[in-house]
């Protein structure tokens, strides 16, 4: 295989001047970059990326940071796995890299993590503050890597930051089932570590009650983990808790535990929405396809990762070089999220709650 001395041999020129020309410096001359790049191609010579980004202070990699327990799932959650297509669909269309790491808490322990910290191996790093009691940013302030969060957290939420606003949905949907009449309402939930943006939902819920003259302590609440399979088994505590009657409506933190309730139901021998309405949060590609189809809560994954990554290029846009530059706070982007109505949330007839 060439090596770099031996393109310099063949062009006649320097070994200096051949890592001008790989690395685009200017005060080469046409006629010398010509035959610099002839040579390359002759030869097929590829030039070590570790070697480029020391002489550079640049390596073309922005990290993506999942955080997780060990039992998370987020790499089976469609809507993360739409987040993180368009992340990397812009990164790659500007020559970058994406370099996915997943670390289990305590990150202390996170071996592999602890070395991507101490690598210099990272241009940036986007970080998913999902864990509320676990944030990730901290980590890379403290080894000078810029860093943007994406999700809402309570700890990083001030600045450098890209999250939707989940208040907005919540408070829209539980709106929206107060007038079609519902009030005998269960909610499936997740416990509060595991969701940065969880205060945040829950406090668009307990709005629209307040506002409806009811009291949010009254609701039924049930956790879940996010996945269809405790969305079934939440449905089981929650028929227990309105026993003998029977809950008019079930809202979900998500629309894969909403997806599981509505299986539940059915195989019960219950009707959705005839018997019980169910409704979701997030909008994932199958809530539509379902039946019945899912109301739920537009939370626009494709627009937050490609905000996110056109955010962190335009930060570090500032300064080729990550060491020299001198990065200005920037204000956190909120993204609204939407009410999506279809076929899983009915009217109530006049009488059915008495």
């Amino acid at each position: 295989m060439a090596t770099i001395k031996e393109i310099a041999r063949r062009a006649n020129v320097s070994v200096g001047t051949v890592s001008k020309v790989l690395t685009n410096t200017p005060y080469v001359s046409d006629e010398t970059r010509a035959r610099v790049m002839q040579v390359i191609k002759e030869t097929g010579y590829k030039p070590s990326l570790i070697g480029r980004a020391l002489s550079m202070g640049r390596t073309g990699n922005i990290g993506v940071i999942f955080p997780h327990r060990g039992a998370d799932r987020f790499f089976s959650d469609p809507y993360y796995v739409t987040v993180l297509q368009e992340i990397e669909h812009i990164l790659s269309e500007y020559e970058y890299n994406i370099i996915l790491s997943a670390p289990m808490i305590p990150y202390e322990k996170a071996n592999q993590f602890q070395r991507l910290l101490g690598s210099r191996y990272l241009d940036g790093a986007l970080t998913f503050e999902i864990l509320t009691d676990a944030p990730l940013r901290p980590y890379f302030e403290a080894h000078d890597i810029p860093c943007l969060s994406v999700s809402y957290h309570p700890q990083t939420c001030g600045e450098n930051t890209i999250y939707i606003d989940d208040s907005i949905g919540s408070h829209d949907l539980m709106e929206y089932a107060l007038s079609l009449g519902h009030s005998r309402i269960g909610l499936i939930i997740t416990p509060p570590h595991t969701l940065g943006a969880w205060e945040l939902r829950m406090s668009g819920y307990r709005a629209a009650i307040d506002e409806a003259g009811l009291n949010f302590d009254d609701i039924p609440r049930v956790d879940g983990d996010f996945t269809v399979e405790s969305g079934r088994a939440a449905v089981d505590a929650l028929l227990e808790r309105f026993a003998p009657n029977l809950p008019t409506c079930i809202l979900c933190f998500n629309d894969r535990m909403a997806i599981g309730a509505i299986q539940e139901l059915q195989a019960r021998g219950l009707r959705v929405p005839e018997d019980i309405s169910v409704a979701g949060f997030d909008d994932i590609p199958l809530a539509q396809t379902i039946h019945p189809a899912l109301t739920t809560v537009k939370q626009p994954a494709d627009i937050l990762g490609r905000h996110a990554a056109e955010m962190m290029l335009k930060w570090m846009g500032k300064s080729a070089n990550r060491r020299n530059k001198t990065l200005v706070p920037h204000e956190p982007v909120i993204i609204p999220s939407s009410l999506v109505i279809r076929e899983s949330l009915k009217k109530l007839e006049r009488g059915w709650c008495d």
